[in-house]
């Protein structure tokens, strides 16, 4: 079991101590993106990069925090009843869902018996003189 409370308090002991501490900002605000508190990861993430801008992991972290805010607080997908009914028109099945792997096999050795085939017909006749070496 993850005691996010127990992360938390730590490292905001540690900010009481030293503020500019980037690791503990960065830290705590993942600690609630994992808790699900994106609200107070935010602010964290955007006080570590403003202490160290050049932070790529803590950018990339703010980043998909703000994604899941907005994901999370993005009203839910109306249903119609136009869309919950069935279309009138079935979808056609995509190409590759039609193509059995029987035919795939089927279609390989056909190429090779008309590659062989090929190969037989433009064989020419071996010279006379091929089996002696010179």
């Amino acid at each position: 079991m993850k005691n996010f409370d127990a992360a938390v308090a730590d490292y905001t002991f540690l900010l009481e101590k030293n503020p500019n501490d980037t690791e503990a900002l960065t830290k705590r605000g993942y600690t609630y993106s994992l808790a699900g508190q994106y609200e107070k990861a935010i602010p964290d993430f955007q006080a570590a990069l403003k202490l160290n801008p050049q932070d790529n992991d803590t950018f990339q972290r703010l980043q998909w925090t703000e994604g899941q805010l907005k994901t999370k607080n993005a009203p839910p997908p109306t249903t119609t009843a136009a869309a919950a009914a069935p279309s009138a028109t079935p979808e056609k099945p995509s190409l590759m869902s039609q193509i059995k792997p029987l035919y795939i096999v089927i279609g390989i050795v056909v190429l090779i018996v008309i590659a062989v085939i090929v190969r037989m017909l433009t064989r020419g006749k071996a010279e006379e003189t091929s089996h002696i070496i010179r």
